[in-house]
């Protein structure tokens, strides 16, 4: 059976965030997944939940549907002074998920609250709002580590220059940590991509596009590409040099390419996007229980070393 809009049985809906929606908020987007538009907002407090031990953080999450975000106006859960079984259920999902990628004790004692307010929806609601969510809750946190206030982050090259304009000397980076996993201790690894410089073969200058491709690859336009544009070089020799070895963020994602596995072709990725998003789908609609999470979760991993990295 085809799709309404004629998408394929393995193509996503067009996926749109838009940052800093909200002027107000620590953290804000707006996320667009086809049809369905969720506001979510980051707002940061310092104090936090009577239950939270000393010293350590909270992040929390709230969900709810504007009353005409679907074909017809559903009333607002104030007006029935209770909050509907669905509501409850999703904002409980969207922040056991957030906490799960979050280090309470880092956090301070602060609490950060999410709002994910749907404002159409036309399915996966769900999913939209904790990717929202996560996308806002990252740039608050980016915003207290440029105030000073935050010990840690994981962000990207990409964050550097202003986290140093805001940091200075005080601005330091790692690789990623080790965490405890069924009892073991293993190291978090990330997909990296790498660039390559190649010559077709029925070129008609050869000597020319020879000559280009090796001075892309020195260490002179390496060197070039990270002054002007901030690209971490790929010459080893070039990881001594002053200007390189000043800036921690590249000394430590060079660090983590020993962790690392090359990143997949963007159809490729999809193997790992479509069997993740169907047990994330299969555990909040009821299909994936304790009696079967176990081979659901064994079928993944499956699904992913099979075709992603096979």
């Amino acid at each position: 059976m085809s799709r309404i809009d004629r998408r394929k049985n393995d193509e996503l809906r067009p996926v749109e965030i838009i940052p800093n929606i909200n002027k107000f908020a620590e953290g804000s987007c707006l996320i667009r997944c086809g049809n369905t538009q969720v506001l979510c907002t980051a707002s940061v407090e310092d104090r936090t939940p009577p239950h939270v031990p000393f010293g350590e953080g909270w992040v929390t999450a709230e969900y709810s549907m504007l009353p005409r975000a679907n074909r017809e106006r559903s009333r607002r859960d104030i007006s029935k002074l209770k909050l509907s079984p669905r509501s409850a259920e999703i904002q409980r999902l969207v922040g056991r998920a957030l906490r799960a990628a979050v280090d309470m004790k880092k956090l301070g004692e602060r609490a950060i609250t999410i709002d994910c307010d749907v404002l159409q929806g036309d399915g996966g609601t769900r999913t939209a709002s904790i990717t929202g969510a996560f996308a806002a809750l990252c740039l608050a946190v980016d915003k207290l580590m440029k105030e000073g206030k935050l010990a840690a982050l994981s962000s990207g090259t990409w964050s550097y220059p202003d986290l140093y304009a805001a940091l200075g000397d005080k601005l330091g980076a790692c690789a990623l940590p080790t965490a405890e996993i069924g009892g073991e201790t293993c190291q978090l690894q990330n997909f990296a991509d790498y660039k390559t410089w190649a010559v077709k073969s029925n070129t008609a200058h050869p000597i020319a596009a020879q000559q280009l491709a090796a001075w892309l690859a020195n260490e002179e336009s390496q060197l070039l590409r990270y002054t002007e544009a901030g690209a971490a070089p790929t010459v080893l020799s070039l990881l001594d040099a002053p200007e390189v070895a000043a800036n921690v963020s590249v000394v430590a994602i060079i660090d983590q390419t020993n962790y690392s596995v090359p990143q997949p072709s963007i159809p490729k990725i999809n193997d790992y996007w479509t069997p993740a998003t169907a047990l994330g789908e299969g555990i909040v609609n009821g299909t994936i229980t304790m009696d079967n999470a176990q081979a659901e979760l064994d079928k993944l991993v499956g699904n992913i070393t099979g075709d992603l990295l096979g």
